[in-house]
C-alpha cells in the first residue's frame, strides 16, 4: 500500500506515527529513509511521539552511546548513529535546536553541527556542555590512536577556529575551553595545544580583503594583541604545551611573555634539555653566571658567550671558566675583538696549557687593537684640528671691530649706525662655521640711543656703545640696563674711570696700559651684550 508524503494528500497522523515507530526497533536504515520522504517539518505526524520511541530505544537498547564505545565494527555501531541522526531531525523539527546539535555532536556529523552552530547561534550550548564533542566531530578512534600531529591539526582545524573565534567574541572564555579538556586527561593536551597556538598567533577564520589591507593589518594586528593576553592568562599552561609540541614556539612566547612563572619555565627547560630557552628565562632571573656556563659547556658557542658576557656584564665569569679549555681561549682571542682585555686574557692562561692555533689569535687580536687605533688616531687628528679652526675663529671674531657709520641729518643731529663685518682669520685660513641663533630684534629709530630713546648730537661727550645686532647705547644707559651695574654708585665709579667724568683716575690716557684698562673695563661692561635683543632658551 501507498502512504501519501502529504504534498498532495495526507492521512491521519497516527498511521505515519505508528509506521515510523515500527521501524524504530525493525530498520533503522527505513526509519532515516522515510523521515527523508515524510518531512518532519510538514507536520504529516506527531514528532514527539517519534522522538519518545527513539529515546526509549537509546536508553534501554544495546545501542546506546556507552555500547558504542565499546564496539569496534559491526552494525550495532552503524545502528545508534542512524538512529541519533534521525533524533537530530525530528528536534530540529520540534524547535529545540539545543537537543538537535548535541545529537549531530555524539553522532560526529560535523557538517551538520557546524551549520547548525553558525545558523542558530549555538556556540553557548557547546561552550556549557561539550567543547570535547565538537573537537572530535572529524576525530575518530582510528585517528585518535594513529594520526600524526599534522592529521590531528587538519581534523580539529575548524572546530579550533569556531572556539577562537568565540574567544574574541567573549562568549567562551579560554578557561571555560581548557577547564574542559583537562577533565578528559592527558590525551587531550594535544587539542589545548593547537587552541592555544591558535589564540597565540591569532589566526582568523575569516577571509582577507585584499583590496583594503591597511584596515586588516590594522585589524589582525590588534587581533593578535587580543589573542596575546587570552593566552596570558593561562601562561603556566602555554609554557608546558609549547615545550612539547612546538619548540620554536616556545621561545617565541618566552621572549614576548613575561608573566609566566621563570622558576616553573626552567624546570620544564632544563628536563627536556632545551639549552637556549633555559639560557635565556636563567638571564631573565639573574642567573647570569649559570647561564653562561650553559652556554660554553652545554652549546661550545664562543660567540654567543662573548655577546652574552657583555650584555650581562660577566666578561670576568666568562675568563674564570673558560681558562681551562684550549679551544674556548683561542676563540676568545679570535673573537673576543675589544670585549676582552686581551693582556688581562693572556696573563690568566695557565702556565704550560697547550693552546693549538695560538698564534693565530694573538695576531686577530693585536690587528683588531691596531684598527682601534688607526681609528682613535684619525678622530683625534680631526678634532684637533677642528678645535684650532674654532680658537681661530674666536680669536678673529674677538679682535674685530664694529663699524660705525655716521651721516649728517640736521645740525646737531647724526644717522649712527652699526654693522657687523665679517670675520676673517689670519693667513686666509678657513673659518669655522657658527651656527645661527634665532634672535628676536625689536626695531629702534635709527640714530637714536636705544635705552633713553634720545638722538645722538655732535655734542655728545659720553662714550658709545655699538653691538653687532646694529643697536647703538649711551654708556650710562647700558649700565642702567645691565642688573649688575644698574646701582647709582656703580655706574658713577664706571663712568669715573672711562673718563666721562671730573674723575682724575679714568683710563683716558693715549699709553698702552691706559688704553688696556679702558678695554678691561668696556668688556666687563658689554659682556652681557646687548640689553634689548632677547636670545630664546636653547638657541
Amino acid at each position: 500500500p501507498h502512504i501519501p508524503s502529504g504534498t498532495e494528500a495526507r492521512l491521519p497522523p497516527t498511521v505515519y506515527e505508528v509506521v515510523l515507530g515500527h521501524y524504530v526497533h525493525a530498520d533503522v536504515a527505513r526509519l532515516k529513509e522515510l523521515l527523508e520522504v515524510w518531512d518532519p517539518g510538514l507536520e504529516l505526524f506527531d514528532a514527539g511521539s517519534v522522538v519518545a520511541a527513539i529515546e526509549a530505544r537509546l536508553r534501554g537498547g544495546e545501542e546506546s552511546e556507552g555500547s558504542m564505545e565499546r564496539v569496534l565494527a559491526g552494525s550495532g555501531k552503524e545502528e545508534w548513529k542512524v538512529l541519533t541522526e534521525c533524533l537530530a531531525k525530528l528536534y530540529l523539527a520540534d524547535g529545540r535546536a539545543s537537543e538537535a546539535l548535541r545529537c549531530w555532536i555524539r553522532a560526529q556529523n560535523a557538517e551538520q553541527a557546524f551549520r547548525l552552530i553558525k545558523e542558530e547561534k549555538l556556540m553557548d550550548v557547546v561552550a556549557a556542555e561539550d567543547v570535547t564533542g565538537l573537537l572530535m566531530l572529524r576525530v575518530s578512534q582510528q585517528i585518535m590512536v594513529k594520526a600524526s600531529l599534522r592529521e590531528l591539526e587538519e581534523a580539529t582545524e575548524e572546530a579550533v577556529q569556531l572556539l577562537v573565534e568565540e574567544a574574541h567574541r567573549g562568549t567562551v572564555m579560554p578557561a571555560t575551553v581548557l577547564r574542559q579538556l583537562e577533565r578528559q586527561g592527558s590525551r587531550f593536551k594535544i587539542f589545548m595545544f593547537f587552541y592555544l597556538r591558535s589564540l597565540w598567533r591569532g589566526d582568523a577564520a575569516t577571509e582577507q580583503d585584499e583590496s583594503n589591507k591597511p584596515r586588516l593589518r590594522s585589524k589582525f594586528s590588534r587581533r593578535t594583541d587580543e589573542g596575546h593576553a587570552l593566552v596570558e592568562d593561562h601562561a603556566d599552561l602555554a609554557v608546558e604545551l609549547f615545550a612539547e609540541y612546538d619548540r620554536d614556539l616556545l621561545l617565541t612566547f618566552l621572549r614576548a611573555s613575561s608573566v609566566y612563572s621563570y622558576e616553573a619555565a626552567a624546570t620544564i627547560c632544563e628536563q627536556l634539555h632545551y639549552i637556549p630557552e633555559l639560557v635565556y628565562v636563567l638571564s631573565k632571573t639573574g642567573q647570569t653566571k649559570r647561564a653562561l656556563f650553559l652556554i660554553i659547556g652545554e652549546l661550545g658557542d664562543v660567540s654567543q658567550a662573548i655577546a652574552f658576557a657583555k650584555e650581562n656584564a660577566a666578561v670576568e665569569d666568562l675568563l674564570d671558566y673558560g681558562m681551562d679549555k684550549p679551544a674556548f681561549i683561542r676563540g676568545l682571542l679570535e673573537e673576543g675583538g675589544l670585549a676582552v682585555d686581551p693582556m688581562q686574557l693572556v696573563r690568566r692562561i695557565p702556565e704550560g696549557l697547550e693552546i693549538e692555533g695560538l698564534k693565530g689569535g694573538v695576531h686577530n687580536t693585536m690587528r683588531a687593537y691596531e684598527v682601534q687605533v688607526s681609528i682613535s688616531e684619525g678622530v683625534a687628528r680631526v678634532l684637533r684640528g677642528e678645535v684650532g679652526m674654532g680658537m681661530e675663529t674666536l680669536r678673529a671674531g674677538q679682535r674685530k671691530g664694529v663699524r660705525f657709520e655716521v651721516v649728517r641729518e640736521d645740525v646737531g643731529e647724526v644717522e649712527l649706525s652699526v654693522r657687523d663685518p665679517p670675520t676673517k682669520v689670519d693667513g686666509g685660513e678657513e673659518t669655522l662655521p657658527v651656527p645661527s641663533r634665532k634672535v628676536q630684534i625689536k626695531a629702534v629709530k635709527p640714530g637714536h640711543c636705544v635705552g633713553c630713546s634720545e638722538a645722538f648730537s655732535e655734542d655728545d661727550k659720553e662714550p658709545l656703545i655699538g653691538f653687532a645686532c646694529g643697536h647703538v647705547y649711551h654708556l650710562s644707559c647700558l649700565l642702567k640696563a645691565n642688573p649688575e651695574t644698574a646701582d647709582a654708585g656703580t655706574i658713577e665709579r664706571l663712568l669715573g674711570q672711562l673718563g666721562n667724568g671730573n674723575s682724575d683716575d679714568g683710563y683716558t690716557g693715549r699709553s698702552v696700559g691706559a688704553k688696556v684698562a679702558h678695554a678691561h673695563v668696556i668688556r666687563n661692561v658689554v659682556k652681557g651684550g646687548c640689553r634689548h635683543c632677547l636670545i630664546p632658551e636653547g638657541a
